[in-house]
């Protein structure tokens, strides 16, 4: 796609090997590149699906479709380039599925740290461009199917749109942060992001934290390995799992609400699994897991010890005992990097899920990372003669 007066950038859609060695080639030749991707992660197939990668380097924008069966080996070395600084923008989720390709890009700028530590309180793309640079970015598309081929040009124009701002963004972001003497607070935290390894996601426990109250301990374990049976079943057939078997069937036949007898007619279940045979295998398998339990075989890794122990921890450590811990130490605390941050940005470096974590000793200060969140908190604690011993 041209470059034109609405769009400024040239669009290149690449589905050939030799288009994405010329722009390998290209991409070698700069200093940073603006880089997003799109993907499906359980929603019309198994896990994580590459879809899209686009990168924005200079006036050009490459659209790479990832799912004609390019071979991507040399555009992750340009990833993982540390001369090549790589602009993205809340790359969390990008991040997770190139480390599970064993793609570890750095170096990273991530625009939204950047713009959280300015003391933006709406912090997404679209908010940003509108805030700083005056452009209203169409977010329509952003529910769309990308696993589906051939892509419209809306969806390619859409993808590039993702990443066209993001330089520009970042300049202003550094601009800003100058003058709210942040910089280097930023810089720490894209050394952090640099340095981060996202571990391949581990299907294990499949438990919702509600379920620990409503059912007892091997309905539990009969829950776990129900889910977890279904998890397999969805791998098997490449589909999400909720596409499979209604969850809450799982449930009720848990609780001995219903039986796998009227497996045909059970809600929401996917036509593949209609069968006798899955009726079977199912039933099968429920048969296994309440021999096992009434024979004390639980499996190991029924449950997270975090949250095995979630209600006995709320009781010890009691409600009002949190909440005085809140009021006396760390409400204060928080007002004080609040007038140093700003109203938005120290949430970014002590948070009530952070503070949380602290009461419940599930981390210390000395544990928070970048180093300056730690010099930041026990500054205002200390101007305030508040002691954080505890804490460490």
């Amino acid at each position: 796609m041209p470059p034109s007066e609405r769009f400024p950038y040239q669009i290149v859609f690449v589905q050939e090997a030799e288009r994405l060695r010329d722009c390998v080639e290209q991409l070698k030749k700069q200093q940073a590149i603006a880089v997003d991707l799109e993907f499906d992660k359980d929603r019309v197939f198994y896990g994580f699906t590459l879809s899209l990668i686009q990168i924005a380097a200079d006036s050009t924008i490459y659209v790479i479709d990832a799912m004609c069966g390019l071979e991507l080996t040399e555009l992750f070395k340009v990833f993982k380039s540390p001369e090549i600084e790589k602009i993205m923008h809340c790359p969390g989720e990008d991040l997770r599925l190139l480390h599970a390709l064993n793609c570890f890009p750095t170096p990273l700028f991530d625009n939204e740290i950047a713009a959280k530590l300015c003391n933006f309180e709406q912090t997404s793309l679209a908010a940003m461009l509108q805030q700083l640079l005056g452009i209203q970015l169409d977010k329509t598309l952003q529910k769309s199917d990308w696993t589906k081929r051939p892509l419209t040009e809306a969806q390619i124009d859409y993808a590039a749109q993702d990443v066209v701002y993001l330089v520009a963004l970042k300049q202003a972001l550094l601009n800003r942060a100058k003058e709210m003497a942040c910089e280097h607070f930023i810089l720490q935290e894209q050394q952090l992001l640099s340095q981060q390894r996202y571990p391949i996601e581990k299907r294990d426990n499949f438990l919702k934290k509600d379920d620990y109250l409503l059912f007892t301990f091997k309905e539990r374990i009969l829950l776990n390995e129900l889910l977890r049976y279904r998890d397999q079943v969805a791998a098997s057939l490449n589909l999400p799992a909720y596409r499979t078997m209604d969850e809450q069937v799982i449930r009720d036949i848990c609780k001995g609400k219903t039986t796998t007898a009227d497996w045909m007619n059970l809600k929401g279940l996917h036509p593949k699994l209609r069968t006798t045979a899955y009726q079977t295998a199912f039933t099968q398998q429920i048969e296994t897991i309440r021999a096992a339990i009434k024979a004390g075989q639980l499996p190991k890794a029924s449950e997270k010890p975090e949250e095995q122990k979630y209600v006995k921890r709320e009781f010890e450590t009691g409600k009002e005992r949190k909440e005085e811990l809140k009021q006396r130490i760390f409400n204060p605390v928080q007002q004080a990097l609040s007038e140093r941050l700003g109203t938005f940005a120290f949430r970014f470096v002590l948070s009530s899920a952070l503070v949380n974590d602290l009461i419940h000793h599930k981390t210390t200060i000395r544990e928070i990372k970048p180093s300056y969140k730690q010099e930041l908190i026990l500054a205002a604690a200390d101007k305030l003669n508040i002691d954080l011993q505890a804490f460490l």
